[in-house]
């Protein structure tokens, strides 16, 4: 009886101290969970930010990770988003996928979602790169994801941050049988910093260096002189409103709408303006009252299988006057190429266009002020040169540029092009 009693108190304490010795509470399993997966939150997010990027915020669960950032060191925003991706997938190799929202200045443009294991596979050479790309999905609608990451604060703060940027400014005109080729070559330094979310203050000084045009063109004076609200508006629109001083001397307020289609593949727009003429010659200001109105409706069309985009803008121009533009452009990458026509009140014109990115493919951005060239070099010669049919101004914060080369529809073309993740510096 005594070894029975002693066999059976053998047995009561190896299970008592089985289960509160040896076995971990549930709760503290938990809470073990949450620290590896804060702990590898904090890993992803160092590697991003000592990287370069902005505004940066992570989220794990069971399934995925999604990753919010801004990229203001990449020249091209898809070499960003291979650099993010090669970046977090050591550390999410067992998760379904990876959801990217990119940002421009704290305004989160699109989703772009990545299956882990696929993209494994092609890094290990298992699949194409056209396979990759055709399982990736990159959409304008991401509100579900957008409200599970908002609140976290965001890390790398951009705002009062400045951009000093040099861009080289070139006019010309042929055809003159005294002098054939007149031109006109500027330095248009640039200092510019976001504020809050969707505000930009930016100002320029435009240098003369060479000048066959206008002889009031010889002194520095003032560019462009802005303060600009983006906003992103519900169903894929943006809305852009600007005032201050704006390209071909004018002066006043703007507004610009855009609203996107088929996850970008065609748009309708908007752009309303309420202007002066202002100039700026031997340090004095020479302005006539606001009085002049540009109202101007678009559309566009995608061709993503050509990455062509065709254009009708119909409406009234600067100095009332009224006529329709068609514009045809072609992307490779960052290069554009393109050809437009218009036929306005004051005739018929016609001619070219072009932007090519420059040299570097990526800027310091880890101090308070960044010092770099402009993105891209762009230049729209006219074969009228004289002819003041068709005009509009630039207020230097165009929706197209704010959405900096992210749309769903030249995304996803571009992905099974240039896909070569292992080649990210």
């Amino acid at each position: 009886m005594k070894y029975k009693f002693t066999a059976t108190l053998f047995i009561f304490w190896s299970l008592f101290f089985t289960q509160h010795v040896f076995c971990i509470p549930s709760t503290e399993k938990k809470n073990i969970s949450e620290l590896k997966r804060a702990n590898r939150e904090y890993q992803i997010k160092l590697e991003l930010i000592k990287e370069g990027f902005k505004n940066v915020a992570i989220l794990l669960d069971d399934k995925q990770a999604i990753i919010t950032y801004e990229n203001m060191h990449y020249r091209y925003e898809l070499t960003a988003v291979k650099k993010v991706l090669r970046l977090a997938i050591p550390f999410l190799q067992e998760k379904e996928s990876i959801l990217l929202i990119p940002q421009n200045r704290k305004i989160p443009l699109v989703l772009i979602t990545v299956p882990v294991k696929k993209y494994l596979d092609f890094y290990q050479e298992r699949i194409s790169s056209n396979d990759l790309a055709n399982l990736i999905d990159i959409s304008f609608k991401f509100d579900s994801t957008w409200k599970k990451i908002r609140k976290i604060p965001r890390e790398n703060n951009s705002s009062y941050t400045f951009d000093f940027t040099l861009h080289p400014q070139l006019k010309a005109q042929f055809g003159n049988y005294g002098d054939p080729v007149e031109s006109q070559l500027n330095l248009v330094p640039e200092l510019g910093t976001t504020l809050w979310p969707g505000m930009r203050l930016s100002a320029q000084l435009i240098i003369p260096v060479h000048n066959e045009l206008n002889e009031e063109d010889n002194y520095f004076r003032p560019g462009i002189l802005t303060l600009n609200q983006t906003f992103r508006l519900p169903r894929n629109t943006f809305l852009s409103t600007s005032v201050g001083y704006f390209t071909h001397n004018r002066y006043g307020a703007d507004l610009q709408l855009i609203k996107y289609f088929s996850n970008g593949l065609w748009s309708i727009g908007a752009k309303i303006g309420y202007t002066g003429t202002a100039s700026y010659t031997k340090g004095v200001w020479l302005y006539t009252p606001l009085n002049d109105y540009t109202t101007l409706l678009n559309a566009e069309y995608r061709l993503p299988q050509y990455d062509l985009s065709l254009k009708i803008t119909v409406g009234q121009y600067l100095f009332r006057d009224k006529g329709l533009r068609f514009d045809v452009m072609r992307e490779f990458g960052e290069v554009k190429i393109g050809f437009f026509a218009l036929k306005t009140e004051q005739g018929r014109n016609g001619g070219f266009k072009f932007s090519v990115p420059l040299f570097p493919n990526k800027y310091p951005s880890k101090k308070w002020i960044r010092i770099h060239p402009a993105k891209e070099f762009a230049w729209e010669y006219r074969y009228r040169g004289l002819q003041q049919g068709g005009i509009e101004y630039n207020t230097g914060n165009e929706i197209e540029e704010f959405i900096e080369l992210l749309n769903p529809a030249f995304v996803k073309s571009q992905f099974s092009k240039r896909l070569n993740l292992k080649n990210v510096n």
